[in-house]
């Protein structure tokens, strides 16, 4: 998925046009299923808007990170996942790999909502201080 296709499914997924989006990206994964992009963009979008979800959003997460394992968004927002099954120590594995691919990670699971009660779990803890 090339940036600018990237832009305009976030722009509808921030337009409140999110199935519209998903539909957009389902329609690039049927073309090139070896999109990691596209497979981190869709699970971000069911974790977001379809939180009932969760199986499909980490198996998206999960191919994300299989065809490239350098994203550090597929990582970080698989955390947010796992923090949302409260599978605190997958969420602190998950962002702390994120954060060693990029720093601004730690500043985002710092203030990200979806680890508000993780940020209270020590394993979590350490993973947020050691950096």
């Amino acid at each position: 998925m090339d940036r600018t296709t990237l832009l305009d499914i976030r722009r509808l997924a921030a337009a409140g046009a999110w199935r519209r989006a998903l539909r957009q990206i389902d329609a690039i994964l049927a073309q090139d299923a070896g999109d990691a992009l596209a497979w981190c963009e869709r699970g971000t979008l069911l974790l977001l808007h379809e939180p009932q979800r969760t199986g499909d959003a980490m198996a998206a997460f999960d191919t994300s990170i299989k065809l490239d394992a350098g994203n550090p968004m597929s990582l970080y927002n698989r955390g947010c996942l796992h923090a949302h099954n409260n599978d605190f120590s997958a969420a602190a594995r998950d962002v702390a790999a994120a954060i060693a691919l990029d720093g601004d990670c730690l500043d985002m699971a710092r203030e990200d909502e979806s680890f508000s009660v993780a940020r209270t779990i020590p394993q979590f803890q350490a993973v947020l201080s050691a950096q």
